[in-house]
């Protein structure tokens, strides 16, 4: 391999450390410059929300930490390992052993039922079945679906889908949480208790990068950082508001 995976994430190293990325799409006359420079550093035990405008790169930025694109240029470091110079073979296994994911699709496997849904993730991560399926049960009850394990998602609402897609992200115990617009489906209790959820994941070991453009996420935060026009113009720590 061209970089070697971490098998634990020391508290004193970042989680995530860009230098300087770019991401431009097309070429020549039609190529549009995405993200300028864009340099960040994030430690073990911090929930960072990512805001600003649409079209201001929040998605792009998080698809390249979460290993799904390549940029143009720049370095990237996560959990240890240096994702910018890895073959796809290596990123598929960096991203199984250490990153969740929360997107706007919530990507379920349609014809699995929610417990399905999460206890085939946890299995393709190396878990044995029958340490999954309580695992896979105890989360989707953390999340408010334990009456909904043997629906599938064209049986549940979008609000009920997004659930178990993050009950699906926070299953493995992963080291970094990627999410984009996880509470954009969910009314605001709802999503005070995904957050409340996302805000336990985070440890002194772990850490959560959330693109958001919702307010209401603010009290969760340890750091918000805000894009506009590919880069970052503002990166601000705040105090935790999290409620008791």
């Amino acid at each position: 391999m061209s970089a070697a995976l971490a098998t634990a994430i020391e508290p004193s190293a970042p989680v995530i450390d860009a230098d300087r990325v770019r991401m431009t799409y097309g070429h020549g006359a039609l190529a549009t410059p995405v993200l300028h420079d864009v340099s960040l550093r994030i430690r073990p035990g911090q929930l960072v929300l990512l805001t600003g405008p649409s079209g201001s790169g929040k998605t792009t930025l998080v698809s390249i930490l979460a290993g799904l694109l390549r940029p143009t240029a720049g370095v990237v470091d996560v959990c240890g390992a240096r994702i910018t110079a890895m073959s796809e073979g290596e990123l598929a296994r960096l991203r199984r052993a250490h990153i969740g994911f929360v997107f706007q699709a919530d990507n379920l496997f349609p014809a699995l039922t929610a417990l399905a849904n999460v206890v085939e993730v946890l299995c393709l991560r190396g878990l044995p079945r029958a340490v999954a399926i309580p695992r896979a049960r105890t989360i989707l009850g953390r999340v408010g679906l334990a009456d909904r394990l043997g629906h599938r998602p064209g049986e549940l609402s979008g609000g009920q889908r997004q659930r178990v897609a993050v009950a699906r992200a926070l299953a493995s115990r992963p080291d970094l949480l990627i999410g984009d617009e996880i509470t954009s489906a969910l009314d605001g209790a709802t999503a005070v208790e995904i957050m409340t959820l996302v805000r336990g994941f985070v440890t002194p070991t772990t850490a959560a990068v959330i693109v958001t453009h919702d307010h209401r996420l603010h009290r969760f935060a340890d750091r918000i950082i805000a894009m506009e026009d590919g880069r970052i113009v503002a990166d601000t720590t705040v105090d935790c508001q999290e409620p008791s």
